[in-house]
Order: C-alpha cells, then structure tokens, then sequence
C-alpha cells in the first residue's frame, strides 16, 4: 500500500439483508523520507536568504535545521513527490565563520538526516555607493556609471523594473558610459557578492537627446472640424504638453487649449476636444504644438478646416416604436434636415448594414431578423463625421 492518507471502508451484512458500512480513515508510513539535496552545497557560502531542502515525502511532520550548536525547525513545509522547504535566519551572529549543517527530515515514524555540509556564512549585503549618474535630466544617450563596492561583487543594472544588466564581474569598481535611449527610467544599481547577498541603490533619470516629431493631425485641409475633437500624431519620449490653437479664418487670435497627460512614446496620438457650436458653418485654422521636458516646442503647419458644430437631426417616420411585424421585413421611411454622407443600422447589436448614401430622405423596406423583439438603431453620418442615432422597437411575431 503506497504512503499517504488512506481509507477503509468495512461492509457487513446480517441474515435479514441489511448492509451496515463504516469508513476508517488511518495513514500509511512505510518509506523512509528522501532528501534530494540541500542548499547551499558544501563549501559554497550561506547567507540571509535562507537554508533549502529539496526532498520526497508523503507524510512530513517537520524539518529541523542544524546549524554548529543551534537547531531551528519548521512544521508547516509540504509532503509529496518533489518538494521543497526553506528556513531563513538571521546568520549575522555567525558571519565569517567556518559552520557545518545539516537537515533532518521527521515523518511520522522516523527521521532522516542529510550529510553535513561545511559552509562560509556571509551575512551582510555588499556596500555600494554610485556617484554617477545622479537624479536629473540627460540630453546624451551615453550615461556616465561609476559605482564602488568594498569588496568584489558584480555589478549590474536595471532600467524601470526590466532584465538585469551585467556591467562587470569580480570587480570593486566600474566607471564607464551606458547607452540608454531617450525616456524615463527608474534605475536600479546592484552588487551581487559571492554568497548571493544583494545590494541596490535607485536614481531616476530622464533622457532627451531628440526633438518631438509630429506625423499627422486631423482633419486634414480642407475636411470638416467637429464635435469630435482634433487629434495629433507624434513621435516623443518625453511629452511635457500638447497645445491645440484654433481660430476663425481672417482673424488673428488664437484660442489655445493645453493638455499635460498625453501619451509619451513612439506613434502617440492624442486627441483634444472643442465645442465648436459657435463656429458653426464657418471656416477656422488650427494648429498643434508638443513640448518635451526640456522645453522643446515643436509644431505642426496651419491647417484650415470647415466646421460643422452642431448635429444634424434624423426622423424615423415608419415604422414607429413598438411596431408589430409578422413577416421577415418591414418597411422604412427617414428624413434629416440636411443631406447626410450615409445612414445605416444595427439590429439587436447583431446584423448590420446600409439603407442609403448621400440621402436626406428615403422610403423602402429592412429585414426584420429575428423572431420577437428587433432593436434597431438607425445612424446617420454627417459629411463631417458627426453620427446621430435614433432607436425605434419592431416586434415579429
């Protein structure tokens, strides 16, 4: 019978049929604990970050830590096939000390021990202290490092929380240029000793070496300004604010709206919105500007627009709400108060599709889809982009 949690269940019957059982629940312990190894191995250093043992167990009941004349113990590690178990202590009380060790597993008949192991404690993190780079603003891509540690470590970095970089090894002290491209970046430096203690020191620096590039910003010339903003698109790293100027045609006066929470990066875009009723049916010019934390302000070409600043409006005449169909179509009749590039639909979130383009007004027949209840929401898109919606109930029975 294999080793764990086992159950028994013992059936009697009488001379009258009836069928009695009971369920017994007992464990089996019959293999001797394996461990497979321990950590650190012998003649390798110990240090804060803990003693490990690696074992096979089915019914483990404690792990005891031997360390020179002190034991320390640990009831909660798990039982199973390939486990593991670490206790951490503090070894400063020990540092640089010769120690030997061992592992005692205890099931719940016997105990195995691991062989001793003879170790260096080394109990405390590598010094290091960074005199470069400093908390700031860079406009090179070639950042100066130079660190210094007491004793030999490696050294390496990382850039907002990403992979480690080794910048050398076995060594006290590393002063050359880093490439870094332009952002921003949180920066952690870290000594690694040879007992695996780690130190970290972290700066936050800026690089911009580049100016802001702007790629595009609509609508285009000549097209039609909305309700539904102005947006630039823009290569930058480190984006300050984007400012949108914007005035009627013939006058001089820029009004100017500000945003500081743009996207920073390579093909962003950000979009700012204007009411424009009072434009409305007139001509207006616009432009962009991108400022980047050190002050570069690039921007884009005027660009002159016509405004349509207020919806359109759009009758459904048939069928009217709540409308009761027994066939799979019904007939439409619209009308807008203007011609509209397209009116289309949507049923049910569901089918989709076009009743007519450059229309302001139109009679003829939809497909009802679905039996029951068909939702359907007519759009209407203004030669603008402006899009007005109306909803009517049809009900196919």
């Amino acid at each position: 019978m294999l080793d764990g949690q086992r159950k028994l269940t013992v059936i009697l019957k009488d001379t009258h049929g009836g069928v009695y059982s009971k369920d017994v629940m007992f464990k089996v312990d019959a293999l001797l604990p394996k461990i497979t190894k321990t950590v650190p191995t012998a003649n390798k250093y110990a240090n804060n970050l803990g003693f490990k043992i690696f074992y096979d167990e089915e019914n483990l009941k404690r792990v005891v830590l031997h360390i020179g004349n002190d034991t320390y113990f640990k009831d909660n590690c798990p039982s199973g096939k390939k486990q593991e178990c670490t206790l951490v202590t503090s070894m400063q009380q020990y540092n640089n000390e010769l120690l030997t060790y061992y592992f005692e597993l205890v099931d719940l008949v016997r105990n195995v021990s691991s062989k001793p192991a003879l170790v260096t404690v080394d109990a405390y993190n590598p010094a290091i202290l960074v005199d470069s780079p400093q908390d700031g603003l860079y406009s090179t891509t070639k950042i100066p490092v130079k660190m210094h540690s007491a004793e030999k470590v490696v050294m390496a970095y990382a850039l907002n929380g990403g992979k480690e970089k080794k910048l050398c090894s076995s060594c006290q002290e590393y002063n050359n240029n880093v490439s870094i491209s332009d952002g921003a970046y949180n920066i952690d430096f870290l000594t690694r000793d040879l007992a695996g203690n780690i130190n970290v020191i972290s700066k936050y620096i800026v690089v911009d070496t580049l100016n802001p590039k702007i790629t595009k910003t609509t609508p285009l010339s000549g097209k039609y300004a909305n309700n539904q903003g102005f947006t630039i698109y823009y290569d930058e790293a480190n984006v300050e604010e984007v400012r949108l100027y914007f005035k009627r045609a013939g006058t001089t006066a820029y009004a100017t709206i500000a945003k500081n929470d743009c996207p920073t990066g390579l093909k962003q875009s950000c979009k700012i919105e204007v009411s424009l009723g009072s434009y409305n049916g007139q001509n207006m010019d616009y432009y962009f500007e991108v400022v980047d934390i050190k002050g570069n302000v690039v921007a884009s070409p005027v660009v002159n627009v016509k405004v349509d600043g207020s919806l359109a409006t759009l009758n459904i005449i048939r069928p009217t709400n709540n409308f009761a169909v027994t066939s799979s179509t019904v007939g439409y009749q619209l009308s807008a108060s203007e011609k509209l590039a397209s009116v289309s639909y949507i049923i049910n979130n569901d089918k989709k599709g076009f009743l007519c383009t450059s229309c302001q007004t139109r009679t003829s027949s939809m497909p009802v889809p679905f039996k029951g209840q068909n939702v359907i929401t007519f759009i209407g898109q203004e030669y603008s982009g402006n899009l007005i919606t109306k909803t009517v109930t049809v009900n196919r029975s």
